[in-house]
């Protein structure tokens, strides 16, 4: 079994490709925090992941 190092990962911006983005990034077991110019309240997500946090 390969056992790949995890990163701490920050996505600015949440429109299509940053919302992707961390979700792939949180699902392969990376830490993710996204952040846009409006805050967190602002990010609508139809899933939110309990593994990506939000700033």
């Amino acid at each position: 079994m390969i056992n790949y190092e995890k990163y701490r990962i920050a996505v600015p911006g949440t429109g299509h490709i940053g919302k992707t983005l961390a979700r792939s990034l949180a699902s392969a077991g990376h830490s993710v925090k996204v952040a846009n110019s409006h805050g967190p309240e602002t990010i609508a997500l139809k899933q939110p992941m309990q593994s990506v946090q939000y700033r």
